[in-house]
């Protein structure tokens, strides 16, 4: 499809945002975009449990890729959209971001510990949570079956 050089700003918003739901190459840059539907899997459930195993909840940033050991931090960060954890803002003195390094909430805390629940999906748009919805699940729910929360736990 294609737009017409002086096509307005706003109407080239107002067609992606029709189209944005089920996805559509934005008029002005092409880049395909999209709202995704993202579920609290097991193996974020299962991340976090072992970063609050090794670190808790305190005031400090931990390294994610250090303390998963390997595990990989894509699905880790994820659980920034539940407020589940949270990133360490701002730059160092060289000038790049924190990015990896990560704390548990106390409300992941609680999470992990099965004291409260949260809604099953978080509806992401450019990397931004727009919110947050679905039936509420606790940590066992996300884990599934296969998984003995027990042992996960050290207990």
């Amino acid at each position: 499809m294609s737009f017409p050089d002086d096509m307005p700003l706003g109407d080239a918003r107002e067609w992606l945002r029709e189209r944005v739901e089920h996805g559509a190459r934005c008029p002005l840059c092409t880049q395909y975009a999209k709202v995704y539907e993202r579920k609290l899997n097991s193996r974020m459930a299962r991340q976090l449990i072992t970063f609050w195993r090794k670190c808790g909840s305190g005031p400090d940033f931990h390294y994610a890729p250090d303390v998963l050991d390997g595990d990989g931090t894509g699905d880790f960060a994820k659980l920034v959209y539940w407020e589940l954890i949270e990133p360490l803002e701002g730059e160092r003195d060289d000038g790049s971001t924190r990015v990896g390094w990560w704390r548990v909430t106390d409300d992941g805390a609680q999470f992990v510990l099965g004291r409260v629940v949260v809604p099953k999906h978080a509806r992401v748009y450019d990397s931004q949570c727009l919110k947050v919805t679905g039936e509420l699940v606790g940590i066992r729910d996300c884990l599934g079956e296969r998984f003995n929360y027990r042992e996960l736990m050290g207990w």
